[in-house]
């Protein structure tokens, strides 16, 4: 897989083969964005404490302020 790209639609997932796409979405707003799996992540400590995927800036900043930090999301698989 690529590195994790901020200016793409991109995502880093444990879960999901590279270029799996998924459609994550804010629990707060509904708000929705199409990504795609090219890295892998989070940090394991994060992902321990419940953190189950890492979007890109360009990803976050559709569904979420950046400055919001961690959210909850739902994530679905995109056929």
């Amino acid at each position: 897989g690529r590195a994790l790209d901020d200016e793409a639609f991109t995502a880093a997932s444990w879960d999901y083969p590279f270029g799996t796409r998924l459609r994550v979405c804010n629990q707060h707003n509904a708000k929705c964005v199409d990504t795609v799996v090219s890295d892998r992540g989070p940090n394991r400590t994060l992902t321990q404490k419940g953190r189950i995927i890492d979007l890109s800036h360009r990803s976050f900043e559709t569904i979420s302020p950046l400055t919001a930090g961690v959210i909850p999301v739902t994530v679905e698989v995109k056929q």
